[in-house]
């Protein structure tokens, strides 16, 4: 038997969930979105993983971006939306040089008739989905999604959420964190390749393209009904 691990409250809640015989490697993913959750806006909502084995070569990728453009290598946030298309293009193009599979989930929300009650249904939804994709190709995973919630009650929320829609999936390792994107070269990552998910949805693929060998999984939701 092997856990189920949840870290925004400490200490860990563990669900135990079996996992076959013999070795599977460690993945470890960052997640972040572009877009809202708000169900008629002309936002779609795009959500993407990037997930590798070597987190360091993640992390010294951002940390030369943040040298060239004069961020500080600690503390300072690089985000997809603050920066030059250029550094962010040179910068994609590095990642597409590592070994790392992005995958990507985007909520179409021009076909929504009736949205969910709680309109953040539409962002753990899409998450959960997302997930699940991951662990198909990657049981063994170590997550890390951007923070969204600050309130430890919707933390809880957020991830027994993702439990419950994963409950039904055997042979998988899942550990999820939140975490502040400020302290973490590996999510600012996520939101370069989140910034460029984001444009593609909108009609402009031409950095989506550059990390497109690298795409495991693109999927886009259209649902009509939310509840």
């Amino acid at each position: 038997m092997i856990t189920y691990e949840i870290s925004s409250i400490k200490p860990f809640r563990r669900v135990a969930m079996p996992i076959s015989e013999g070795y599977v490697p460690l993945y470890y993913g960052y997640v972040d979105e572009s877009g809202d959750s708000a169900p008629f806006s002309q936002q779609p909502l795009v959500l993407v993983a990037v997930l590798t084995q070597s987190p360091r070569q993640l992390e010294l990728l951002m940390r030369r971006t943040s040298k060239k453009i004069g961020v500080k290598s600690r503390g300072g946030e690089l985000k997809g939306s603050h920066v030059e298309e250029t550094i962010v293009a040179r910068t994609l193009e590095g990642m597409c040089r590592l070994s790392v599979s992005i995958f990507a989930v985007e909520v179409d929300k021009s076909v929504i008739v009736k949205p969910p009650r709680d309109t953040e249904d539409l962002y753990a939804w899409a998450t959960a989905n997302l997930i699940r994709t991951c662990l198909k190709k990657f049981p063994r995973l170590e997550l890390h999604l951007d923070k969204r919630y600050s309130n430890p009650v919707r933390q809880i929320w957020f991830e027994r959420w993702i439990r419950d829609k994963l409950v039904d999936m055997s042979g998988i390792s899942l550990t999820l964190l939140q975490e502040d994107s400020m302290a973490s070269k590996h999510l600012q990552a996520a939101d370069f390749l989140a910034w460029a998910a984001g444009k593609q949805a909108r009609g402009d693929d031409r950095f989506w393209n550059i990390v497109k060998e690298k795409v495991v999984s693109y999927e886009v939701i259209r649902r009509a009904q939310w509840r």
